[in-house]
């Protein structure tokens, strides 16, 4: 495979994200991300933590002129009992919850879509 200038720079920007939930407390999330080519894993313990890393993320995303896409991709919370009953939003849209033991589609980034 051929390393090409788009890589490097995608792999400079997620670097950037991943030291930017890492700064989240501890208390928070032990890992509080899993990045795998252009996937994002985010965990959290509580669903309060969940959100602060949505709402990082979200704010890493705006400052760079990018977006979340929630769209192309469904995105989805795995629903615990934890979470039941929250709403949780990434990119100002709320994301659905589906039962544990589902794994989740991945949701991608680009600049300058919704």
């Amino acid at each position: 495979m051929t390393v090409t200038l788009l890589h490097m720079l995608y792999n400079l920007f997620m670097d950037e994200f991943a030291e930017r939930v890492s700064a989240i407390p501890a208390h928070m999330s032990d890992i509080p991300a899993v990045l795998f080519a252009d996937d994002v894993l985010l965990s959290a313990k509580s669903p309060e933590g969940l959100q602060r890393l949505m709402d990082v993320s979200t704010n890493w995303a705006k400052e760079r002129g990018m977006t979340w896409s929630t769209e192309k991709d469904k995105s989805e919370i795995l629903e615990s009992e934890e979470t039941r009953g929250n709403t949780f939003k990434l990119a100002h849209r709320e994301l659905n919850q589906v039962n544990e033991g589902y794994i989740p589609r991945r949701v991608p980034i680009g600049r300058g879509r919704n």
